[in-house]
């Protein structure tokens, strides 16, 4: 009995959370590529929320909202609304967002309590400048690491217990894990790209060499400076574009002439110099775009459109920036498609 309840207590909780993060006024699935907005630079999809931040650099957001951390006067927004100005870097994460203003100043709002140590609330619907003289910012898997304009690479967790598999806490002052950093990204793992063109990925607390002569890094993949894609991976949706569902953890080569990319475990993104959208993986959810959502993965790259600049792969969703700068999504659009937790 007791089972019972606590299952119709998460089918009540998610059903009030709607999110509507694809910013198309529904909390609909969408099975092929839709328009969002124009004038997009770049864009983040984390579990329930989307952010865009648009070339006159202001932040509108999009989606579950309940920690107010969007609209404290709104419970989901499923059309983007303005969140800030003047910003170059962003990243959310559940119900927490950060950001980086031009100043150089890094803001956390929402759900603070997973990231800084002993914080006034729990919740925030305002900001809370945490840092400066900051580059780039990261919220993940309950961890904060922020770039600074000096290259040295901050994280707020402590160390890694690896019998636990979890960071033991979170500390009083962010301290310097690795120096000369260009930038970061997050998958299942920190990868760490140097201003030498090295990557890392950080394993239990240890920077991991992957590759040299790299020029961006984004989910699971990484991009040469000839144009190369290297992704990895499980591979047991197919994500790397194999022919077949293997277990994979290598990186391997998936295409080249490549101007941008992203993935996951489930799904792999990546642009051709002239503009072409491929992707492969998993399709239950449509993060494909290809209008199927039968579980049925593309095993091999699909040509999904064209004249595309810059991509991200959220959760079961897709976002496409387009050569003319309009924003296209596509796949999963509430808590109870992405799964919830």
């Amino acid at each position: 009995m007791k089972k019972i309840i606590t299952i119709l207590y998460f089918i009540t909780f998610f059903a009030k959370i709607f999110a509507g993060q694809l910013g198309d006024g529904t909390n609909k699935y969408q099975r092929t590529p839709v328009y969002i907005m124009d004038e997009v630079k770049e864009v983040h999809s984390s579990t329930w929320n989307t952010l865009i931040l648009k070339k006159d650099n202001t932040l509108w957001a999009c989606g579950e909202n309940s920690k107010g951390e969007i609209n404290p006067n709104k419970k989901n927004i499923d059309i983007p609304e303005k969140l800030a100005d003047n910003i170059i870097s962003f990243c959310s994460y559940f119900t927490s967002i950060v950001y980086t203003d031009t100043k150089g100043d890094l803001y956390l709002l929402g759900n603070v309590s997973e990231y800084i140590k002993n914080p006034k609330t729990t919740f925030s619907s305002r900001p809370i400048k945490i840092a400066s003289n900051v580059k780039q910012c990261l919220i993940a898997y309950h961890q904060l690491y922020y770039v600074d304009n000096d290259f040295n690479l901050f994280s707020y967790s402590e160390s890694y217990n690896s019998f636990l598999h979890c960071f033991e806490g979170i500390r009083e002052e962010p301290v310097i894990i690795m120096q000369n950093v260009k930038e970061i990204s997050y998958d299942t793992s920190l990868n760490i790209l140097k201003n030498d063109g090295d990557l890392y990925s950080l394993y239990n607390d240890v920077p991991k060499f992957i590759s040299s002569d790299v020029k961006k890094i984004k989910g699971t993949c990484f991009l040469k400076n000839n144009g190369d894609l290297y992704c990895g991976g499980t591979n047991i949706y197919g994500a790397l574009g194999l022919g077949e569902k293997t277990i994979d953890f290598d990186y391997i080569k998936l295409s080249d002439d490549c101007i941008d990319m992203d993935g996951n475990e489930d799904v792999t993104f990546y642009v051709k110099s002239n503009g072409d959208l491929y992707v492969c993986g998993g399709g239950n959810k449509y993060e494909l775009g290809t209008g199927t959502g039968d579980g049925k993965p593309h095993l091999t790259p699909y040509k999904l459109m064209t004249d595309v600049n810059n991509i991200h792969v959220g959760l079961y969703c897709g976002l496409i920036i387009k050569k003319d700068s309009s924003l296209w999504a596509f796949g999963a659009n509430s808590a109870n498609d992405i799964g919830g937790i």
